[in-house]
């Protein structure tokens, strides 16, 4: 016979594994979106960064376009569309080129990040100039 308390057990263990994971994804992302938010002078917008979906509206609003763009995300096709326009245009915005901030937003898991955490071409230039 199959020790059914057992398998319930583990599949606990297994659910509470992978929430914990799926949180601290979550929540690293929307770290990495809130510096983001203070490299470009928009700190007023990062008591957003702890709110799944909600938090999309920090990079809608770098890249100054409407908050009802948000709801561009959720249709087929187009929200891919809003996603580069959105992530070339805070690129910009942190000195970097479109192109690059294209590929590093499709690339959101390592991209983002690498946004958040690393200094534009422009800021590297100057303090090499020092």
């Amino acid at each position: 016979m199959h020790d059914s308390g057992m398998g319930a057990a583990l599949g606990l263990v297994f659910f509470l594994i992978i929430f914990g994971l799926g949180l601290a994804v979550a929540l690293f992302y929307g770290y990495c979106l809130k510096l983001i938010a203070e490299k470009t002078g928009h700190g007023d917008e990062t008591g957003l960064w702890w709110l799944p979906v909600v938090n999309w509206l920090i990079p809608i609003r770098i890249a100054e376009r409407p908050d009802w763009w948000l709801l561009l995300y959720f249709v087929p096709f187009a929200g891919l569309v809003v996603h580069i326009v959105i992530w070339m245009e805070v690129g910009e915005a942190l000195g970097r080129d479109k192109v690059a901030s294209a590929i590093a937003a499709a690339y959101g898991v390592v991209g983002i990040p690498y946004l958040a955490f690393s200094t534009s071409d422009s800021t590297r230039v100057a303090f090499d100039a020092d």
